[in-house]
This record gives C-alpha cells, sequence and structure tokens, in this order.
C-alpha cells in the first residue's frame, strides 16, 4: 500500500514540472498540454484506485 501512495506523491512533485516545460517551450504547448492532461488523468485515476483500495482494507 505504501508503494502506490509512493507514486501518487511523486505524480504530484512532478507536477510543477510539466506546468514550467509547458511555460518554457510554447511553440511545442499543444502537444505538452495533451501529454500534461494524459498525467493528470493517471495521478487522479491512480488516486481514486488507492483511495478504493484503501477504504477496502478498513471494512
Amino acid at each position: 500500500m505504501h508503494q502506490l501512495w509512493k507514486i501518487a506523491a511523486a505524480y504530484i512533485a512532478a507536477l510543477p514540472v510539466f506546468v514550467l516545460v509547458v511555460l518554457l517551450l510554447p511553440d511545442d504547448a499543444p502537444r505538452l498540454w495533451e501529454f500534461a492532461g494524459l498525467f493528470l488523468f493517471g495521478a487522479v485515476f491512480g488516486g481514486l484506485v488507492v483511495w478504493s483500495r484503501r477504504g477496502d482494507a478498513h471494512n
């Protein structure tokens, strides 16, 4: 269970890096925004999986 939390924390910690990349490379912005969107979707989906598993463990 701790491994999943570490992965989720890594996603959140890497988020500012993606924001900086998008700001520094405006020419590639559309593709980077698409990648950032997939990244955010993965982070949210992973967070929901961790949360649902945590709930099952308490039941």
